[in-house]
């Protein structure tokens, strides 16, 4: 049993931890943005890059909601997942997002105050992550932390969003990328003692 749930929890995390880089990287350029606008000439959620990182945060979000409907050690274990009904709410929205009429009340919910585009997913992931890590910890077992390095591809990708949306003259910031790890390391901490804070008090 414990090696199933090992192997459980590394898949989740791998879609865990995905899903929160893609989230650190789009939130940090869009407090930039709207803190900042007059930097700008492009609103960076236009870009290509920071869509595919929008997309691919959605698809770790379907990919955790499917593991966790289908896999058998959920019910076996007993495992009580925080959230689970929003994660399946926003599961059922990326999935069929032409659909605007819901038999799912939390689905309907969800849909009807626009949270499957205003909601902190990071927080959702965070919950989630946080209740497989308890049943982690009653087996002696090593729990999963969302405190990751910031990776380079992180900050080609942030450089990128800000190459193709900055003006001329506000570009030299990027092209220091000390500076950037920098930058998204307080970023990332501020956010995470905030998404700990929200889980806490719910």
């Amino acid at each position: 049993m414990k090696e199933l749930l090992q192997i459980f929890n590394s898949t989740i995390s791998i879609f865990a931890w995905r899903a929160a880089q893609c989230s650190i990287v789009t939130n940090a350029i869009n407090m930039i943005f709207f803190t900042e606008k007059q930097w700008f000439f492009n609103n960076p959620a236009n870009t290509l890059e920071f869509s595919a990182l929008r997309a691919l945060e959605n698809e770790s979000i379907v990919n955790i909601a499917e593991l966790i409907k289908k896999d058998p050690i959920v019910n076996e274990l007993k495992i009580d997942i925080k959230r689970k009904a929003d994660l399946i709410g926003h599961r059922n929205i990326i999935s069929h997002p032409f659909i605007v009429k819901w038999r799912d009340e939390v689905t309907q919910k969800i849909f009807d105050e626009n949270k499957h585009h205003t909601e902190l997913k990071i927080a959702l992931i965070y919950d989630i992550q946080s209740s497989i890590n308890q049943e982690l910890v009653k087996l002696n077992l090593e729990a999963t932390n969302l405190d990751f390095p910031i990776s380079i591809e992180m900050v080609q990708v942030f450089n990128s969003i800000l190459n193709f949306s900055l003006k001329p003259e506000y570009l030299h910031d990027t092209k220091d990328n000390e500076y950037v790890v920098q930058t998204l390391n307080i970023f990332k901490g501020k956010l995470l003692d905030f998404v700990i804070s929200k889980s806490k008090n719910e």
